[in-house]
């Protein structure tokens, strides 16, 4: 009796395990996000506006997407941890920074590169499309801080900022990246 195949068959059952172990593949959201600067300007801190789409796996609009609650820290914004929506700043210009004491036996304050902050989420309703909710208000204001300490207001400055707005929904998950421009 010869046993030349059976490395082959016992490979192709360990595939077939294999791929029928595996989790199905989510689905990605629909999601664009444009940033509308408003009043924000070289100097001042304005808020600025983020308007995000958001759909849900069959493209069809996500009417019920969920808000996350304030933070404890009012100039801290939304508090994102656990919630569906996450947000990151991905890049700033090199003036949009503060002064921190990073070692308080130095004599020297030290740069914190700035972040956008969202302060609040609120669906958009639309009054001629029985109040479906298919926009999403993200309100962003400059600050600086440490990660999981309080925040304080920082200036614009001139420059493109990057960001990155993400939304899971289960397995299902979208991710938009963004430019907002202060002039």
């Amino acid at each position: 009796m010869r046993l030349r195949n059976i490395p082959r068959l016992v490979a192709c059952a360990l595939t077939i395990l294999a791929v029928a172990a595996m989790p199905a593949l989510a689905a990605p959201l629909p999601i664009q996000v444009t940033a509308i600067p408003l009043a924000a300007a070289d100097g001042n801190t304005n808020e600025v506006a983020l308007v995000v789409y958001l759909g849900n796996a069959d493209g069809t609009p996500k009417a019920n997407a969920e808000i996350p609650k304030q933070g404890e820290d009012p100039n801290g914004g939304v508090e994102l941890k656990g919630s569906k929506w996450s947000f990151e700043t991905l890049s700033v210009p090199e003036a949009y920074a503060g002064k921190i004491w990073k070692d308080y036996r130095q004599l020297q304050l030290a740069d914190m590169r700035g972040q956008l902050r969202i302060m609040q989420i609120f669906a958009a309703v639309n009054a001629n499309a029985d109040d479906a909710r298919t926009l999403y208000v993200l309100r962003v204001l400059p600050r600086f801080g440490f990660q999981g300490g309080q925040k304080d207001p920082l200036a614009w400055r001139t420059g493109t900022y990057t960001f990155r707005v993400t939304y899971k929904d289960g397995k299902d998950q979208g991710t938009a990246l963004g430019t907002l421009t202060i002039p």
